[in-house]
């Protein structure tokens, strides 16, 4: 984030309040209805949480086969078949942020951005 322009700050920012912290998270009914469709389709795409991952019977059985101590305890006892429901049926959200540029929703002109984080000379 650092290393951002101000201006790519702004999206980044924009983009990790709708796709991290949706359900917290309000927008004037005014300014979202004055907005351009492609704007709203973005913010309307980072609400969807309900979608579900679609294994193959081939995919489970390498995951259950991989390293089990991942696994909370609870899944480890039970039998492959509840393991397969359970993991056909976890709810996923997108929540990766690296499309960031395409979040450009607020045309603000930012003068400054001050931080209490000291640069690091990695």
């Amino acid at each position: 984030m650092h290393s951002l322009s101000n201006e790519d700050k702004v999206n980044a920012i924009a983009c990790l309040l709708l796709k991290k912290t949706k359900e917290n998270l309000y927008f004037s009914p005014s300014w979202y209805e004055g907005i351009d469709s492609e704007k709203k389709r973005l913010i309307d795409e980072s609400y969807i949480v309900n979608e579900y991952i679609e294994h193959s019977d081939e995919d489970i059985e390498n995951l259950l086969n991989s390293d089990m101590t991942l696994f909370p305890d609870f899944f480890k006892t039970l039998n492959r078949e509840e393991q397969r429901i359970l993991l056909n049926n976890i709810p996923i959200k997108d929540d990766d942020i690296s499309a960031f540029d395409e979040y450009a929703l607020f045309d603000w002109k930012v003068l400054e951005i001050r931080t209490n984080i000291k640069e690091m000379n990695i």
